[in-house]
């Protein structure tokens, strides 16, 4: 079984959860989400999701934060200790899409490159083109 946990500062993770529930389904206990709010300390949650992992050694759990560096991505850290635990930052939808619907297979070294090329893919600047002013032919 796998578990994903999307964990962030404030709401961002329970609103990543949403959308990817809104596109690939309702996905049951195979995807939570943590939210790091005011006040809160990130290393709790951490301590008790260890208790978790080491709870369920055939379980993979992959664990996707918002910012690399940040609080909750530090915390998360100490538990790719753990050889059931992947921790990818800078989550996005296509991130979280990609590792639901193309790896139902535990995690390679060769697929976390692959979801992290597919993330950067997903991030791109759009603008509607101008298309050159028309000039009507006179018959």
């Amino acid at each position: 079984m796998r578990k994903i946990i999307l964990a962030s500062h404030g709401d961002l993770s329970r609103g990543m959860m949403d959308t990817i529930e809104m596109i690939a389904g309702n996905q049951g206990e195979g995807l939570i989400h943590y939210r790091l709010g005011y006040g809160d300390i990130a290393s709790d949650y951490s301590s008790r999701l260890e208790q978790e992992i080491k709870a369920q050694p055939e379980n993979e759990f992959i664990i996707c934060t918002d910012l690399a560096g940040a609080s909750v991505n530090s915390a998360m850290l100490p538990l790719t200790r753990q050889p059931n635990v992947q921790l990818f930052a800078g989550m996005n939808v296509a991130m979280i899409l990609e590792i639901l619907l193309s790896y139902p297979n535990r995690l390679s070294r060769q697929d976390v490159e692959s979801i992290i090329e597919i993330s950067r893919q997903s991030i791109q600047s759009v603008r509607i083109q101008e298309v050159g002013k028309f000039e009507m032919e006179e018959f």
